[in-house]
């Protein structure tokens, strides 16, 4: 999965140079405020006049750069997450499908709307706002240093020192974020369940049983939301607490430096509007990177559950079909319960066989074997002399008809349902 969010890395960088270009401006602009405020003291509104105009301008250019800036971002992220998803629906189109069985479909649809949505808003967008945040602090730093060396030094450590305490505080937010994460896909798992089940419960009058464990595992899910969102209040508090004392002591500190007449009036005003721009990575920081780290780990959740088990040889391209399917000494066992014995079976193309026996003696098993759904636990499947093992399921699916016991109807016209997507003339259609 983080190899398809690597493929829109260039659209990130386009819409980082943009957020570079917005935030240079918005550097200038205080600094034209600042020498707006110094020029306020001088007799004369000539130089204050020209220095207004200029700010009007830089603020009309500010306006058209943050709107581009929104627009980047935006296509950004559509881009990434379009690509996430189909990367991970055409994987999951390539699971074995007797893997693809043993697993609940709700597994998937959680994975593909719960885990997606957190890597859209978590990671994705995490990413980019604390890159963001940290161009704005590189551009508050030349423009604080130009004031003075020595007041940029302070806020620096200061920053620093508060950022490394607000990060320490929201480390018990990362736990919590992944323990709901799970208790979300055990959620939706059990909601489909219970769903795919509807006639079950409302024949057998099972909605009580139902209603009592599905509040319990609502409860669990809310608990655990209030819990992040307590904690979440409680560092939000102390944040807050700490960055008005640290502004407080910031404002002094640049008062006095004006007073000994090392900085202008404006500067101490230029310091303070760009103060939150030096402290903002430090936040980002803290509030985002435990969810950033928590989102990655969906990564390997994701890919995990793409992963097939059996891996199959299959390099052969079954071009076209010409003899027959053969079955050598084939066996299969489920677990313990060998269903098919040695079985020696010639079906020659153009030949209609019946299949017939008991219920469990193996007939869906035989079906399931020629239609690549499970490997042979011993023998070999030929068909026209190649192995069935290393043929590929693309080319073999080609060649392969069958019609279903479950009847499932596609939400699209009649004529796709019939022709299953395929290009067939209206004079075959209507004779068919």
């Amino acid at each position: 999965m983080k190899k398809i969010y690597k493929k829109t890395l260039g659209l990130l960088l386009c819409a980082l140079f943009v957020g570079a270009l917005t935030k240079g401006t918005a550097g200038y602009m205080s600094l034209l405020m600042r020498d707006l405020v110094d020029a306020s003291f001088l007799p004369g509104m000539e130089r204050f006049g020209d220095i207004a105009l200029r700010m009007v301008l830089v603020a009309l250019m500010l306006f058209l750069l943050e709107t581009l800036l929104s627009v980047a971002k935006g296509w950004y992220r559509k881009k990434t997450n379009v690509a996430l998803k189909m990367h991970y629906l055409g994987r999951v189109f390539q699971k074995n499908i007797n893997e693809f069985n043993k697993d609940s479909n709700a597994k998937y649809v959680s994975h593909m709307t719960n885990d997606l949505n957190t890597v859209d808003q978590d990671y994705i967008d995490g990413i980019f706002e604390m890159a963001l945040a940290l161009i704005s602090f590189f551009v508050t730093i030349i423009i604080i240093a130009g004031v003075s060396l020595e007041i940029l030094g302070i806020v620096l450590v200061v920053g620093v020192s508060m950022g490394f305490l607000s990060n320490l505080l929201s480390k018990p937010i990362q736990k919590l974020y992944e323990e709901r994460s799970g208790l979300y896909d055990k959620y939706t798992h059990y909601l489909s369940e219970v769903l795919h089940a509807f006639r079950i419960i409302r024949v057998n009058n099972l909605y009580p049983r139902v209603e009592k464990n599905f509040k319990g595992r609502s409860q669990e899910l809310q608990d655990k939301s209030f819990d992040i969102e307590k904690k979440s209040t409680y560092i939000y508090a102390v944040q807050n607490f700490t960055i008005n004392m640290v502004v407080l002591f910031v404002i002094s500190i640049s008062v006095f430096y004006a007073v000994r007449g090392d900085i202008t009036f404006g500067g101490v005003i230029l310091i303070i509007n760009n103060f939150s721009s030096l402290i903002g990575p430090f936040q980002q920081a803290s509030e985002r990177f435990p969810k950033i780290l928590s989102a990655r780990k969906l990564f390997t959740i994701l890919d995990a559950s793409l992963e097939n088990q059996e891996e199959g040889k299959e390099h052969l391209t079954l071009s076209s079909f010409q003899k027959g399917i053969e079955l050598s000494q084939v066996s299969y066992a489920y677990g313990e319960n060998v269903v098919l014995k040695d079985v020696d079976l010639s079906l020659k193309k153009k030949g209609k066989y019946l299949i017939v026996g008991p219920s469990g003696g193996g007939k869906s098993t035989f079906l399931k074997l020629l239609r690549k759904y499970f490997r042979p636990t011993e023998g070999k499947l030929l068909i026209d002399g190649l192995s069935l093992e290393e043929v590929t399921k693309e080319s073999y699916f080609n060649h392969l008809s069958s019609v279903e016991q479950n009847v499932f109807m596609f939400d699209d016209t009649l004529r796709n349902n019939l022709t299953l997507y395929k290009e067939v003339s209206e004079e075959k259609l209507h004779k068919a």
